[in-house]
């Protein structure tokens, strides 16, 4: 779920490399700084925004790849959403 953003690389990526040494050197925050950048370049993708200003990020995305990050963003939400159900329903409704 959480890719790499665990080890700080989400934080490189953007320019805020110190940011993202102290990520990866902590496991995310114990996971908690993980969890909040998760969601909110997610939410910001679903979003379609031309740029991000918020939890410490600050960067204007291409505008020829906003489009597709909405689409993996919302396939990824689904996806989320989605998986834990059909295993859940997998093995305990269909005996599989």
């Amino acid at each position: 779920m959480f890719q790499l953003g665990f080890l700080g690389i989400d934080r490189c990526c953007m320019g805020q490399c110190m940011l993202g040494i102290l990520k990866g050197i902590t496991g995310g925050g114990f996971f908690i700084w993980s969890i909040i950048d998760y969601f909110t370049l997610l939410f910001n993708c679903i979003l379609g925004a031309p740029s991000i200003h918020a939890m410490g990020f600050d960067a204007t995305w291409d505008p020829d790849t906003i489009d597709p990050a909405k689409w993996i963003a919302i396939f990824t939400l689904l996806y989320s959403v989605v998986s834990p159900c059909v295993k859940f329903c997998s093995k305990y409704c269909c005996g599989f």
